[in-house]
């Protein structure tokens, strides 16, 4: 799980570093808040990044954590998100001028 929400949180930082000019906005708890008003609009990405976030807390420091199985439904979810936000956050990029 942890993975799949840091492919999130890292694509939404390079994300953020072009659109406000060098400010990444790295703690996981404001880069939601500063997402690019311009990156895919339709999508509530400031959600799902919050959302993937707190799941991936859960499962890395609950005292008393379920087993792996029962994180497999959560996992597949921010692992969809992961991989159309990675695909798109590579267009944005793209356009803005970066090389990959």
């Amino acid at each position: 799980m942890s993975r799949y929400y840091y492919c999130l949180y890292h694509a939404t930082r390079a994300c953020a570093f072009i659109y406000h000019k060098g400010d990444d906005f790295e703690e996981h708890s404001v880069l939601p808040l500063n997402l690019p008003k311009d990156f895919d609009p339709g999508t509530n990405w400031q959600n799902k990044l919050k959302n993937a976030r707190l799941l991936r807390n859960r499962a890395d420091y609950e005292a008393y954590p379920k087993s792996d199985r029962a994180w497999r439904r959560h996992a597949g979810i921010i692992k969809i998100d992961g991989d159309e936000l990675l695909s798109k956050a590579k267009i944005y990029l793209t356009g803005k001028g970066c090389t990959l």
